[in-house]
C-alpha cells in the first residue's frame, strides 16, 4: 500500500483504494461509435508524461478523493453538486444587484415631472 494511505486509518485508506482501482477500471467512452478500425491509428494520440509526474497526478486525485470523503459539501448526500448550488446562490445575488441598479438608474419618475413641469 502506497504510503500517503497509511495515514488515513484502515477504514478510509480502504475507501480510497476501492475508489483508485474503480476509476483504473473505467474505459474511456468512444467519441464516434461508426469509427473504422482503419482510422483508429490515424487519430491516436501518445503522451510521453514521465513516471515522476504520473505518480504525483494519482497522488493529487488520492488526496482530493480524500478531501471528497471528509468535506460535508461531498459527502452530504443531500447536498448534490456543490458547484450547483454555489451557481444558483451566485445567480440569486447577481438578479437581486441588477434588479437594484436598475430601479436606481430608472428616470420614469423625472420624465413624468419634466412632462408636468412642460406641459404646464
Amino acid at each position: 500500500m502506497p504510503g500517503y494511505l497509511t495515514d488515513l486509518g484502515p477504514f478510509r485508506a480502504r475507501e480510497v483504494k476501492i475508489l483508485e482501482e474503480t476509476i483504473q477500471k473505467k474505459v474511456p467512452k468512444q467519441l464516434f461509435q461508426n469509427q473504422s478500425e482503419l482510422n483508429k491509428d490515424k487519430y491516436r494520440l501518445t503522451f510521453n508524461i514521465p513516471e515522476t509526474t504520473t505518480q504525483n497526478l494519482f497522488q493529487y486525485r488520492t488526496k482530493f478523493v480524500q478531501h471528497m470523503l471528509t468535506s460535508p459539501m461531498y459527502a452530504n448526500s443531500a447536498v448534490g453538486k456543490p458547484w450547483e448550488i454555489i451557481g444558483s446562490i451566485s445567480e440569486r445575488i447577481i438578479d437581486e444587484l441588477l434588479l437594484s441598479v436598475a430601479k436606481e438608474m430608472e428616470i420614469g419618475r423625472v420624465t413624468q415631472e419634466l412632462y408636468r413641469a412642460e406641459t404646464r
